[in-house]
């Protein structure tokens, strides 16, 4: 048995030695590939006050029921609108005595605007109706798994013909892959709108001051080839 095993491990051995020692040229490719924005997401804030915990909800539930009507009526459909959060804190003036002046009640809501060509409208009615803050827009596109596999291939090409030309340079050729690792992968959306918040004490008017942009989806791939 163990003249049995010590063949088998001699008879092996070679063969692992010669799949870790090959002659290997490894690049990295990376491609960019952008797309144009077909969905917008912001997140809107109501906080309202009142001298009891009571009175300061109520008044919170009244806006926040207002938007998400007006946000109804505009097209928004109801999967696209979700409540984040809501709660109430006390007041106090002075952090060292117990005296609360009064409460404050705070929700946020997530809103998803398909039709692109409404965000402005959007952003003023919203205000209107007596939404606080409206955080900056995070511009989205459904297809970014197709824009992903693009940026992949491309960098894979990209990588392989660093190697063809690295090799070349040497008086050889590459072969067959023998790894693949994708490195990195970003998604940057478009600075194409103020990323200050608008406040229901500024104007959201501002002319041409709205404009989509392109998100740029990159990817990096590093590839090893076998050197001929």
């Amino acid at each position: 048995m163990k003249t049995l095993l010590l063949l088998v491990c001699l008879l092996i051995a070679p063969f692992v030695y010669a799949q870790t020692d090959l002659a290997l040229v490894r690049t990295t490719g990376e491609a960019v590939v952008y797309a144009v924005p077909d969905e917008i997401h912001i997140s809107i804030t109501i906080t309202e006050i009142g001298n009891t915990v009571k009175e300061a909800r109520n008044k919170n539930n009244e806006v926040s029921k207002n938007a998400i009507v007006y946000l109804k009526r505009a097209g928004i459909a109801e999967k696209h609108i979700q409540t984040q959060y809501q709660y109430v804190n006390p007041v106090r003036p002075n952090y060292k005595k117990k005296e609360i002046s009064h409460y404050e009640a705070r929700q946020s809501i997530q809103i998803c605007i398909k039709d692109l060509t409404k965000y402005e409208t959007i952003v003023d009615n919203l205000l209107e109706v007596g939404v606080t803050t409206i955080g900056s827009p995070s511009f989205k596109t459904t297809e970014s798994r197709k824009y992903k596999d693009q940026a992949r291939q491309k960098a894979i090409v990209a990588a392989k013909e660093k190697a063809e030309l690295l090799a070349g340079a040497l008086g050889q050729s590459i072969g067959k892959a023998h790894d693949i690792k994708e490195k990195n992968y970003s998604y940057s959306a478009p600075l194409a709108y103020s990323n200050v918040a608008v406040s229901s004490n500024e104007s959201a008017q501002g002319g041409d001051t709205f404009a989509l942009g392109q998100l740029e989806i990159k990817a990096t791939i590093e590839v090893a080839f076998i050197l001929e």
